[in-house]
């Protein structure tokens, strides 16, 4: 049982599922006239093998990018520049008031895509997912409900862009519309689907003892170093 696409047992960190029925009732132009900022980050681990940190340092020079958290200059638990009680009320507060969120991975493994990613498809989020991690993002999410930076040469090309889309209501209407006619099951529900999926295969199929060869199992989730920063 894990997130592996491979595994007897899938519990996924989030699943999308295309909406029957889209919110028609969200005003667009107002939600995009709301923001003034471009990019938040919330982070509390610092130090990765993504070296994520390293990318966002040079992505600031170019684009607004304030960050939450343990790793930043801002709080959501004491007044700078505001007053939250709780990560909830914090979350609200960047999706109401930023255009991006970066949603960058600790590791850059294939299918390794958490709740960094799936938390912006929550109901009511109103920021556009930047996407660094799992190399094969796009057979997972839908095409433009996200920006990865593996499209991008480097972090400045990356500015650009977002500088671009940011700078329009059209376009970034048009990527914030199609995220929003999706849905996101997180994986506390996944991880109950997948127990009763358990169970039920415990009580209707045989047992059987097998060897499994685990690095057969793993084989798919390649794990690569960065080649978007420079090494010092």
């Amino acid at each position: 049982m894990s997130y592996r696409p491979g595994s007897d047992i899938i519990v996924p960190f989030g699943v999308l599922t295309k909406k029957k029925y889209p919110n028609k009732q969200l005003n667009y132009t107002k939600i995009f006239k709301e923001k003034q900022k471009d990019l938040a980050w919330i982070v509390s681990h610092c130090k990765t093998d993504s070296r994520r940190e390293d990318y966002v340092k040079e992505l600031q020079k170019y684009i607004q990018v304030d960050i939450y958290g343990g790793c930043g200059t801002l709080s959501c638990q004491r007044r700078h520049p505001f007053e939250l009680k709780d990560h909830n009320r914090c979350k609200s507060y960047v999706s109401q008031n930023y255009k991006f969120y970066l949603s960058f991975e600790n590791s850059l493994c294939n299918n390794y895509i958490t709740e960094k990613v799936y938390d912006i498809f929550e109901e009511g989020n109103m920021m556009l997912p930047v996407i660094r991690g799992a190399p094969n993002i796009a057979s997972f999410l839908p095409e433009g409900t996200f920006i990865a930076t593996s499209n991008f040469t480097s972090p400045k090309e990356l500015s650009a862009f977002l500088s671009k889309i940011g700078s329009s209501e059209k376009e970034y209407t048009s990527y914030l519309k199609k995220k929003h006619s999706y849905s996101v099951s997180n994986w506390g529900f996944n991880f109950q689907i997948a127990i009763c999926d358990m169970c039920t295969r415990i009580k209707n199929e045989k047992i059987v003892n097998k060897k499994l060869n685990v690095y057969d199992r793993l084989k798919d989730d390649i794990c690569s170093k960065p080649s978007d920063i420079k090494y010092d």
